[in-house]
């Protein structure tokens, strides 16, 4: 049932035909074939291992969708997805229907947070109207239910070892992470191609070596779940550059400073950052850092230990691939029609649709009530692809300049007025005019032999400092206070943003002290008994500052933000709690069993690092396989490695 049981000799396999332990992804940056004497020789060398947890989505919503089919033998169904062309291309060889008869329509609903980008349910309802003849079937489960049938993110054991000089500069990283995907393959490969881009994510780390492991287990399967991979390799990279910073003796802020990646320094799959805002970011939030190094110092005796923390982070912005569409049509009465897949899971696509538009054509003057919506409905929408991985701001809002500007051009007369739409039905122009956008061939996809490259369209970065207390004797943890700053471009609605800041940080807190799934357990039925984040659990003070770079490639200069928000937070808690009780949690969640056992272990002298998890493989015979089997790229898929 566990990665570690898994992973075993004698254990059998999950899936007939192959080894539990099915996809190895590696990275190596530097004179890695080095890295043993780099470790050898460094002043400063820190170890450990980590488990990230099997965090249950826990939207409010259980799933709810219907199905029928229509008098052209069109399969509908209806459901809240975040990516509505997707099971037309999955559902087809489950149902026995060609992608034609099979239609999908958003359901007005609330956040998914990943859950919905599985084509699971659809599957069922699709198959259980069909059976029927197709007749309309409606299916509302349970939160039970819910729980028991959907996936779960992925939960990841991690090996790594760092070291640094005696001035505190990075030297070298070597991580060995293994992610339980379950009991099917779905998001595997790319999960692992993930892993491989975030530790030490906006530092300059000179030399690194690792590997992603995919897991088969007899779990809950791992599937797509907001900052997808990252919050995996944040549990170990940020709280290990906390322990390296104590070994050397440096603050964890200034040790951050120190490392932090300047023009011409490159991410761990060996390309150049695309946007160095991390060195201003953590100039600017500095005085906030050292005002709260002083109030944890203030700890008064009131039974409670005070703490603080700090972490970096971000995430990409979807894939070197990627492509939308977005279709404008011109109306009689001078108002424009927007036709668009861009899902509505609660983040506001519809005013952040009607935003592109009225800005894209701002030549006509239309005012915001003249553009009107026809979105999330593949009978009569074009493929938008997923409202997931930060990507659809960043691509929805230029697949609308696109459209804008192929409609303003065909109205556009020789004197630089514009035609109405009866002057352009006159001379035969379309009214209706399809912009595509796409990045496909541009960017460069991570190898699958070494790691390197640079599939992100943009990425986005993120630096918080949190506050905690901890009671002594429940182990209770409150946060107090969090401040976060980060970069995504030129802010489109402050508000929506907001909006994505806040959820992604009440997520992350739930991951870093509460959240954990466990199949069978009756407890895990339920949003409270998962560990859901309450009300009073959530910090007041929890103000954002945006450092705003300009997107080169971005609409109107803005990017990608949500994932941005749930990569790292969770290791700022933990490193805040690290700080006040003065031991590390490595196997969060951070909850007041596991705060007591820490405490109990640090009075006998000792601390609960677990020891060095084992992957079946030795990393040293896996690196050695993959350098001597080289996958001749363009076969393996994309993001599979080995």
């Amino acid at each position: 049932m566990t990665l570690l049981e898994s992973v075993l000799p004698d254990a059998l396999p999950v899936q007939e035909g192959s080894p539990n332990n099915f996809v190895n992804t590696p990275v190596f940056k530097g004179d890695e074939e080095h890295l043993d004497e780099i470790f050898r020789q460094a002043p400063h060398v820190v170890e450990g291992s980590f488990y990230s947890c099997r965090e249950p989505h826990l939207a409010i919503e259980p799933h709810a969708l219907q199905a029928y089919q229509d008098d052209d033998g069109v399969l509908i169904v209806c459901w809240k997805s975040q990516f509505l062309h997707l099971p037309l291309f999955t559902l087809p060889g489950a149902l026995g229907l060609p992608p034609d008869k099979i239609r999908m329509i958003d359901n007005p609903g609330g956040g998914t947070f990943g859950l919905a980008m599985s084509a699971d349910a659809p599957g069922l309802v699709g198959a259980a109207s069909l059976a029927l003849g197709g007749k309309p079937v409606t299916l509302t489960m349970s939160y039970r239910e819910h729980q028991l049938f959907t996936g779960k993110r992925a939960p990841s054991y991690c090996n790594a070892r760092a070291c640094c000089d005696e001035e505190g500069k990075l030297l070298a990283w070597e991580f060995d992470i293994a992610g339980d995907m379950g009991a099917y393959a779905e998001t595997a490969g790319p999960l692992q191609d993930k892993m491989i881009r975030f530790p030490g994510y906006g530092l300059n780390i000179p030399n690194a070596r690792g590997i992603a492991r995919a897991v088969f287990t007899n779990n809950s399967y791992g599937i797509a779940y907001r900052a997808f991979g990252s919050p995996q390799a944040y549990t170990s990279s940020e709280q290990m550059m906390d322990m390296l910073a104590e070994k050397a003796g440096i603050d964890p802020y200034e040790f951050r400073q120190i490392n932090v990646a300047k023009p011409g320094d490159t991410t761990i799959n060996s390309r150049e950052y695309h946007y160095y805002a991390t060195e201003e970011m953590m100039k600017r939030l500095r005085p906030y850092w050292d005002e709260s190094k002083k109030w944890a110092a203030e700890n008064p005796d009131n039974g409670r230990l005070r703490g603080v923390g700090c972490a970096l982070g971000g995430y990409h912005v979807s894939n070197h691939t990627d492509t939308c569409e977005v279709w404008l049509a011109l109306n009689p009465d001078g108002s424009v029609t927007d036709y668009n897949c861009w899902q509505e899971l609660g983040e506001g696509t519809d005013i952040g649709s009607i935003a592109f538009a009225h800005e894209a054509l701002k030549p006509l003057g239309l005012r915001p009530d003249q553009i009107r919506l026809v979105q999330n409905d593949t009978g009569i929408c074009p493929m938008h692809g997923a409202s997931a991985g930060s990507r659809s701001h960043y691509v929805s809002g230029n697949a609308h300049i696109v459209a804008a500007n192929l409609l303003m051009d065909a109205m556009r007369k020789k004197d630089g007025t514009f035609r109405t739409y009866d002057e352009m039905v006159a001379e035969g122009i379309p009214t209706l005019h399809k912009g595509v956008w796409t990045i496909a061939g541009e960017h460069e996809p991570n190898s699958p032999n070494d790691g390197t490259g640079d599939p992100m369209i943009d990425h986005n970065h993120i630096l918080q400092v949190a506050r905690v207390e901890v009671d002594k004797e429940t182990g209770q943890v409150e946060v107090i206070a969090v401040h976060s700053i980060a970069d995504v471009g030129v802010v489109g609605n402050q508000l929506t943003l907001n909006g994505q800041a806040t959820g992604g940080l009440e997520h992350a807190i739930g991951m870093a002290l509460y959240e954990e799934y466990s199949d069978g357990e009756k407890k895990y039925e339920t949003m409270t008994g998962c560990g859901s984040l309450q009300c009073n659990q959530m910090p007041d003070e929890i103000p954002f500052e945006y450092h705003v770079t300009p997107r080169k490639g971005g609409p109107f200069g803005s990017g990608g933000a949500s994932e941005c928000f749930q990569s790292s937070s969770h290791a700022c808690i933990l490193n805040a709690v690290a700080n006040a009780i003065g031991t590390r949690i490595y196997e969060p969640p951070a909850n007041p069993e596991m705060i007591r056992k820490a405490l109990a272990a640090k009075a006998e002298g000792r601390d609960l690092c677990p020891e060095k998890y084992y992957f079946g493989e030795s990393f040293e015979d896996v690196v050695t396989w993959i350098k001597d089997n080289p996958v001749i790229v363009g076969t393996e898929g994309p993001g599979m490695g080995h």
